[in-house]
C-alpha cells in the first residue's frame, strides 16, 4: 500500500495547477530569518541587562536640586542614553561604548555646553528686556576689533600723564578723503587725552585700488612711513605682496562688527561703534560720557 502511495505522489504533483503549488523555500531566506531572530534575541537580552543609574531613581524632583546637581543628573541621563543606543545598534562592542562615553564627557567639560544643558543661555529677547543687549553688542564689537593683528596697527598715544586715557581703534582707507581728515586731526586728539590706533581696511571688498594701497602699506619696509604718506595723499612706492586673502578676512571682521560700516569706522575702549567722522570736540564729549559711565559706580563707593 505504501508503495502504491509513493508511486502516486509524483502523478498528483504533476496534476496540481501551477497557481496552487507552494513556493519553494529559499535556503538563504531561511538563514536570514534565523539570523534576524537571533539578533533580536541578543538585543532584548542586552536591554534587560541595562539598569538606569541610581541617581535617576532617587525620587528627588529636579526643582529640588541645585543647578549643579541638576546639570549632573542631565549628564548622567545623556550618557546612559548614548550607551543604550550604541548597545542596541552594536551589541557586544564594549570598546566602542567606552570611546563614545569618553568623547561625550570631553564635550561636557566646556562651559558653553553646560549653559546649553541648563538651558540658561540668554536669548536676544531676554537680553533686550533686561537692558543687556547693547552691553552684549559692545563686548562682541570690542572683541572683534581687538582680534586684528598687531602688525596691522599704527598707534598714536595720548600726550597726557594721567591714567584715565580714552582710546579708540579707527578703521580707515587712505583713499577716503574723510579718513584723511580724521588722520590730520590725530595730534588734536592726542592732546585731548585720546589715543588712536589706525587699522587700514579698504572701503569696498572689490576695490582694486584700496587693496593695492593696503598691500603696499603692510608690505613696505617701513610700514608706518608708508601709512603716513598715503594718509597725507602722497604715494609710497613699494612692491606689493599677496595679501588678498588676509584683507578679505579683515572685511569679514568688519562685517561682523557692522555690515554697514563706512570709513572711518571707530570702536571705543568701551565697545561703542562710531560709523562716521567726529570732530575732536565731539570725541572729547564722547570720551567723557563713556568714562563717566564706567567710573560712576566706583565714584559712588568712595
Amino acid at each position: 500500500m505504501s508503495g502504491t502511495e509513493n508511486e502516486k505522489k509524483p502523478g498528483n504533483d504533476e496534476a496540481m495547477p501551477e497557481s496552487a503549488k507552494p513556493d519553494p523555500v529559499d535556503s538563504d531566506e531561511t538563514e536570514g530569518r534565523e539570523g534576524n531572530d537571533g539578533e533580536r534575541q541578543r538585543r532584548q537580552e542586552d536591554n534587560e541587562a541595562i539598569e538606569p543609574p541610581d541617581a535617576l531613581e532617587d525620587g528627588v524632583e529636579e526643582e529640588d536640586l541645585t543647578p549643579e546637581e541638576r546639570t549632573e543628573r542631565r549628564r548622567e541621563r545623556f550618557v546612559q542614553g548614548v550607551e543604550n543606543a550604541v548597545i542596541q545598534v552594536l551589541p557586544g562592542k564594549r570598546v566602542l561604548i567606552v570611546a563614545v562615553v569618553f568623547a561625550v564627557l570631553y564635550v561636557f567639560n566646556s562651559n558653553e555646553f553646560g549653559e546649553w544643558l541648563n538651558m540658561e543661555s540668554p536669548t536676544v529677547a531676554e537680553l533686550r528686556e533686561s537692558g543687556d543687549l547693547e552691553t552684549h553688542r559692545r563686548e562682541r564689537r570690542l572683541e572683534i576689533a581687538n582680534s586684528f593683528p598687531d602688525w596691522s596697527r599704527f598707534p598714536y598715544e595720548a600726550n597726557v600723564e594721567e591714567e584715565a586715557v580714552f582710546s579708540i581703534q579707527a578703521f580707515v582707507d587712505p583713499n577716503c578723503p574723510v579718513c584723511r581728515r580724521m588722520f590730520a586731526e590725530t595730534e588734536d586728539l592726542n592732546d585731548a587725552g585720546i589715543s588712536v590706533e589706525y587699522i587700514v581696511v579698504p572701503r569696498n571688498r572689490g576695490s582694486e585700488l584700496g587693496f593695492e594701497t593696503a598691500s603696499t602699506i603692510y608690505c613696505a619696509d617701513d610700514s608706518r612711513e608708508a601709512f603716513e604718506m598715503e594718509m597725507r595723499g602722497e604715494t609710497y612706492l613699494a612692491d606689493e605682496c599677496p595679501l588678498g586673502e588676509v584683507l578679505d578676512g579683515f572685511h569679514d571682521r568688519m562685517d561682523a562688527m557692522n555690515p554697514d560700516a563706512r570709513r572711518p569706522y571707530a570702536v571705543t575702549m568701551a565697545g561703542e561703534g562710531v560709523n562716521r567722522r567726529l570732530e575732536p570736540g565731539e570725541w572729547v564729549d564722547l570720551a567723557i560720557a563713556s568714562m563717566m559711565g564706567d567710573l560712576a559706580p566706583q565714584t559712588a563707593d568712595q
